[in-house]
């Protein structure tokens, strides 16, 4: 697994998922996020990037990530999205109950969930079925 680094402040998703799909054109789209409208229009614009390439993402929410990937799905790889010791909202790429790829240069300790969604929040990448669309 090639591990990318963000290239921009707030491009740990897109890190991430460069990272679970092994692509680097994934593109930016969580770089302008002002206003909720916002982040609904940038997780729309990686579902249709990644619809293009024949996967989807899907989102849940979770008590205890780690545990439930790991008894679930076990050495699936998936991202994480979380808070960390800084007290800013980030997105680490995990595989059973530890952190493989943290896109931040500063490896900050993760301390909670995600402050936007008040829970862990998994991100699981897979291929959509021939035919899916029709």
């Amino acid at each position: 697994m090639k591990k990318y680094k963000g290239q921009t402040k707030n491009d740990c998703i897109a890190a991430c998922v460069r990272t679970l799909i092994n692509d680097e054109n994934v593109p930016h789209c969580f770089n302008n996020i002002q206003e909720e409208k916002d982040i609904i229009k940038a997780w729309e614009d990686l579902r249709a990037f990644l619809a293009s390439k024949n996967l989807f993402l899907t989102l849940f929410s979770s008590e205890d990530p780690w545990e439930e990937m790991s008894m679930n799905n076990p050495d699936i790889p998936y991202m994480l999205l979380c808070e960390t010791a800084s007290h800013t909202n980030h997105a680490v790429v995990c595989k059973n109950d530890c952190i493989i790829h943290d896109p931040s240069p500063l490896k900050q300790e993760i301390i909670g969930p995600h402050t936007l969604f008040n829970t862990w929040i998994i991100g699981v990448i897979g291929c959509l079925p021939k035919g899916y669309d029709e």
